[in-house]
């Protein structure tokens, strides 16, 4: 892969399965957390007691959040022992974009899961969202080799600028300044999904 400098495809590959497995698992285990919840009346339960919308969204997404840096990291590991991958940036910057990644796509998922009534329902609504970012935002292909109106789409959605700083910092070395864009866009996504699926938890509950 010229873009990235010469490299074995596994190394291209690794950070866009990262991010990627992030992003799936966040959304599945939202819509079990919310939706699944909501289902199964646990959610109605939960608010008889003394508490808030606030205070149990934030529980959610700490969990979830705890729960994927380290799958996360195991992932990592496991590549570096396995297949030999080498990690050519900063172990803390790289912690840093996971994190960010996370509470980006934990808010896609709640954002979703906020007024489904079932899991069903809110796989059916996220699924096809979904399932093309992972062919239009770079997993296992750079975008530049995709058609115009493709690339374009791409900026759109948060999982392109997940890859883009993973690459970036696995394979290049970048420092802080040089993803600082991607992590700015990635925060704007999560502030924005969280602001939409709050407003929608509050109007279903």
């Amino acid at each position: 892969n010229k873009i990235y400098g010469d490299l074995d495809y596994i190394d291209f590959l690794l950070p866009g399965v990262l991010a990627m497995t992030m992003f799936m698992s966040s959304m599945m285990t939202m819509g079990n957390s919310i939706a699944g919840e909501r289902e199964r009346g646990e959610l109605s339960r939960l608010f008889m007691t003394p508490t808030n919308v606030s205070s149990v969204l934030t529980g959610k997404i700490i969990s979830q959040v705890v729960r994927e840096l380290i799958r996360a990291l195991v992932l990592i590991i496991a590549a570096m022992l396995l297949f030999n991958v080498m990690i050519k940036g900063n172990l803390l910057l790289l912690v840093l974009v996971i994190l960010i990644a996370v509470l980006c796509f934990v808010g896609f998922g709640m954002m979703f899961s906020a007024t489904a009534k079932t899991q069903e329902d809110y796989i059916q609504i996220v699924m096809p969202v979904a399932m093309p970012m992972m062919f239009i935002c770079g997993v296992f292909f750079p975008t530049e080799t995709m058609p115009w109106i493709l690339q374009k789409i791409a900026l759109f959605l948060p999982l392109t600028y997940a890859n883009d700083a993973f690459r970036a910092v696995m394979l290049k070395g970048a420092g802080l300044g040089s993803i600082a864009f991607d992590l700015i866009v990635l925060l704007a996504f999560a502030l924005l999904f969280f602001i939409v699926g709050i407003v929608r938890f509050n109007r279903d509950v």
